[in-house]
């Protein structure tokens, strides 16, 4: 799904403005960026956890050459699902949702 998608799909189910719509995604993906940037963890509710992980240097190899190369350590964004995200990716049945 690409963000027109989502915007439409948003808009659609809740009635409100396209623009506005968008403007509330570009909004909220600006300050995911900048708490995930000062190193602090995002809550997204029925979605799941954005945090940063650190990664330590490793050995890894130059395909053209073989030799091998030092990569440095870094920082990574990682995202957790939420137990209704992963149930609903592979296709989980609940047992309430048997009875």
């Amino acid at each position: 799904m690409k963000k027109t998608d989502l915007v439409d799909s948003i808009s659609k189910s809740s009635g409100a403005p396209r623009q506005t719509v968008r403007d509330v995604l570009n909004a909220a993906a600006s300050v995911v960026r900048d708490s995930l940037a000062a190193g602090e963890p995002v809550f997204l509710f029925g979605l799941g956890k954005l945090s940063i992980s650190q990664r330590g240097e490793k050995v890894a190899r130059d395909l053209r050459t073989g030799a091998p190369v030092i990569v440095p350590p870094r920082k990574v964004a990682v995202y957790r699902p939420s137990t209704s995200v992963d149930d609903a990716v592979n296709a989980r049945v609940t047992a309430s949702a048997e009875a």
